[in-house]
């Protein structure tokens, strides 16, 4: 029974026996017919050796092998779609965030260059709002004068109603063109008060964003010994 045992240990080697044993006999055997040697595991795990790749195995990472059995290269295996769906997005997610970057820097370098000061920004905001105010002002003065105007005609309007008269086609035209100009001239005011509240945000905004880039600026210059000069 002692003896059986040590024939059927010596008849099954192992698998990692089988490929010593493979690569040694490859290893000898490759300057008579191979310059090249790949080794590979499939997807059950078997161990493969051989001087070309069937196409099924391509997928499977492999390694070149030298004619001592060292790996001189080794080559990835192939991706999965999934894989590469991940990569696409994750360069597509860097290429944003370069770009989002760049235009950052830009951005900061415009403030820079525009403004000297957190007061030089000021008086730009308050000039752009001023501008918008006078168009307010003036609209708002239109509207006065068209309301006048409005009251007269629907005056006389009623007037010749109550007595019993038609109105006019050219007065009712005149009422009609003057409520008009009144509802234009409402929505202009709106959207300009519109457009003073976004000056506004953006200058609250753009006066952060200074303040925050100066601040980088002065620490870059006080980190490396130098003058650091003094803005509001």
């Amino acid at each position: 029974m002692r003896a059986s045992g040590t024939r059927n240990r010596g008849r099954w080697p192992t698998l990692a026996a089988r490929g010593c044993v493979a690569l040694c006999c490859a290893a000898l055997a490759a300057p008579l017919w191979a310059a090249k040697l790949y080794r590979w595991v499939d997807q059950e795990g078997r161990i493969h050796y051989s001087d070309t790749v069937p196409p099924d195995q391509v997928p499977y990472g492999r390694e070149e092998l030298d004619q001592r059995g060292l790996t001189v290269r080794s080559i990835e295996r192939a991706k999965t779609a999934e894989e590469l769906e991940e990569e696409r997005r994750l360069r597509a997610e860097r290429a944003e965030q370069e770009r989002q970057a760049r235009q950052q820097s830009a951005y900061d370098r415009m403030l820079l260059d525009t403004y000297s000061s957190i007061d030089a920004m000021a008086a730009a905001r308050d000039g752009r709002i001023s501008g918008i105010r006078s168009q307010i002002g003036v609209t708002e003065g239109n509207l006065e004068n068209l309301g006048k105007q409005l009251d007269d005609l629907m005056g006389r309007a009623a007037a010749l109603e109550r007595s019993g008269q038609t109105v006019p086609p050219a007065l009712r035209g005149d009422i009609a063109a003057t409520q008009s100009q009144i509802d234009r001239g409402r929505e202009f005011i709106a959207e300009r008060e519109a457009e003073e509240r976004a000056v506004r945000a953006q200058f609250d905004k753009d006066m952060a964003r200074y303040r925050e880039v100066r601040a980088e600026i002065e620490a870059e210059r006080a980190g490396s010994g130098a003058n650091p000069t003094t803005r509001q």
